[in-house]
């Protein structure tokens, strides 16, 4: 694995943080900080267990979430 785990998912965590803005302010302002924190715990265990192959994987996965 290349490159600094939190370099690698910053990336990933900008775009979540940016995908938030769906979510009402109030609700946003409540519960985002910790959404964020799951979601880097989130990737920084994906990247651990495969690199970045299953930080994409991640991603991959959770598009139906999207739909």
């Amino acid at each position: 694995m290349s490159g600094h785990p939190d370099r690698v998912t910053s990336i990933p965590e900008r775009v979540y943080k940016a995908l938030l803005i769906a979510y009402p302010k109030v609700f946003r302002n409540q519960y985002g900080p910790q959404m964020v924190q799951t979601f880097r715990d989130l990737c920084r265990e994906e990247l651990g267990r495969g690199g970045k192959a299953r930080l994409i994987g991640l991603w991959v996965r959770n598009q139906g979430y999207l739909y």
